[in-house]
């Protein structure tokens, strides 16, 4: 591309952003008026207050939101201000002096922007904008301002969502016909924020999540017993999850990086075939639609190693599908459990259960922590990880090593796994794992590390006339991959929905010398 091709699509995407808000306007223009939105008068007094303190009082005073990119305007900046009666306008502009800085209302929201601004320093997401509302941006802590990773951000009614990767970010690709729907952004212990899809279309923002705190009154009325509600929750599972087949479309990602070299990483979108809940004997199928894999040839790393991973390992994470792998029958007394604390998650409470196995149990079993909610008694989310203390033994079943004189010893091995409410029922959300070793030859004295990763996002569900898939084509699950080198191509995934790559991640892949396969379909 020529730099005036480069240009001209840059001033074309800034006539993409006014545009898009003024229109979305006009959807809203009945419910609030824009003359009457600024003329309104607010008092803030003498006062030194931070930009989001003090847009944050103006919220508690007219009920009126803010969103905008904290990268455009800085939330943190000190103000001194003296607002007394002044009208929304004229507190804006005293809170935000840039003049190249616009305001324009949505329903109950103000979105800030500045209409010439390229997007900041989020990953590159293409889409189709005939076709498609890219909603994306990053989501933090209110307090910290820190990132939030594997929040889920999705539009219930649709059955489509996304995760926030490590650093918080987050892309949503939906249907323009989906510009008046709702997005919900959740974590568990955060207060649940809701936005409508128009305020936020092509236009990244912060969303702040507030930390949700249960009333000591609840605490102290649920005096519950751990171990009775884990059974309750096992017995509820039929009730609480889908008793009917259903095709989820996941985004899957796995790799290896050794120091802060990436080994080789590997992406895909798979149609899964969920079984019912219901049947703890039908297994899931997954069937490839799109992938690549990355495997850096420029290293000089003589490792050899291959994980035992894929999507059928991020599947197996489902908890409450595969609850006889966790605490079946012959397992759950191996473990005891606690009241650890209660918290809330989709503005619903539950109850945090930390989980151990006992102290005569030597044997390599899992520990955490179950958040199963309080009203249906219905796992929302658990984190664990391999007892640490027995660790070490599991290497021979997380690694098939090619290289005799390598050692290579786990150090940690956790995994998580998060669900979502749609219409009443649970459905599987995200699913991670994260596994640290260490490595060494057998002529070495000193050990190595490597980390590995493996994650798996859902980003539609689809209940109706969900069947399983022919088994030639779940075969092609192994073996799949052919060669065929390209170059790093962020419209690689056209309209499916991705979790976006972290910077680090993203500068490893840009930054080495790869060999790129893609399947051969």
């Amino acid at each position: 591309m020529t730099h005036d091709g480069k240009y001209l699509k840059l001033r074309c995407w800034w006539l993409l952003i006014p545009l898009q808000i003024l229109f979305h306007s006009s959807l809203f223009s009945q419910e609030t008026g824009t003359d009457s939105v600024f003329l309104q008068k607010v008092t803030l007094g003498r006062v030194r207050l931070t930009t989001y303190e003090a847009l944050s009082r103006i919220t508690d005073s007219t009920g009126l939101f803010f969103v905008y990119d904290s990268k455009i305007i800085p939330s943190d900046r000190r103000l001194r201000l003296n607002l007394k009666n002044v009208t929304l306008r004229d507190a804006l502009t005293s809170i935000i002096p840039d003049t190249s800085i616009r305001f324009e209302p949505i329903g109950r929201h103000i979105v800030i922007f500045k209409p010439n601004a390229a997007p900041t320093d989020l990953p590159k997401i293409s889409t189709d904008t005939t076709t498609t509302l890219l909603v994306r941006g990053r989501v933090i802590d209110a307090q910290s301002l820190k990132p939030i990773p594997y929040a889920t951000v999705g539009v219930p009614e649709l059955g489509m969502g996304n995760i926030t990767n490590n650093e918080g970010h987050f892309a949503l690709k939906l249907p323009k016909t989906s510009v008046q729907s709702t997005l919900l952004i959740s974590h568990i212990g955060y207060r649940t924020q809701k936005f409508p899809v128009g305020v936020i279309a092509f236009n990244p923002i912060d969303i702040r999540l507030e930390v949700e705190y249960v009333s000591l009154q609840e605490v102290i009325i649920r005096n519950f017993d751990p171990n009775r509600i884990v059974r309750d929750f096992i017995e509820s599972i039929p009730q609480n999850y889908s008793s009917s087949p259903q095709f989820i479309t996941a985004f899957y990602r796995e790799g290896i990086m050794k120091s802060d070299k990436l080994l080789n990483y590997s992406e895909g979108v798979f149609r899964v075939y969920k079984a019912p809940y219901s049947v703890a004997t039908e297994t899931d199928q997954a069937k490839l639609l799109k992938a690549r894999k990355f495997i850096n040839s420029s290293t000089a790393d003589t490792i050899n190693i291959k994980l035992k991973g894929g999507i059928a390992s991020a599947l197996l994470l489902d908890m409450a599908k595969n609850i006889n792998s966790y605490f079946g029958p012959d397992l759950i007394d191996l473990y005891q459990f606690s009241r650890s604390d209660i918290v809330v998650y989709q503005n619903r409470n539950a109850f945090a259960i930390g989980f151990e196995q006992k102290p005569n149990i030597l044997e390599p079993l899992l520990k955490g922590t179950l958040y199963i909610d309080i009203e249906t008694l219905a796992l929302v989310g658990a984190e664990f990880q391999i007892n640490p203390l027995y660790v070490a033994r599991v290497a021979d079943q997380l690694v098939v090593k090619r290289n005799r004189r390598l050692q290579i010893r786990p150090e940690r091995v956790a995994y998580s796994v998060t669900y979502k409410w749609i219409n009443n029922k649970c459905y599987l959300a995200h699913a991670r794992g994260d596994l640290q070793f260490r490595y060494r030859r057998r002529n070495q004295l000193f050990y190595g590390r490597f980390n590995a990763f493996l994650e798996m996002a859902t980003s539609q569900v689809d209940t109706i006339e969900a069947k399983r898939f022919d088994r030639r084509e779940v075969e092609r699950i192994s073996g799949i991959f052919a060669d065929a080198p390209v170059e790093i191509d962020e419209h690689f995934w056209r309209h499916f929905n991705i979790v976006p790559p972290e910077a680090n991640l993203y500068e490893a892949l840009r930054g080495v010398n790869w060999n790129i396969e893609l399947p051969n379909n």
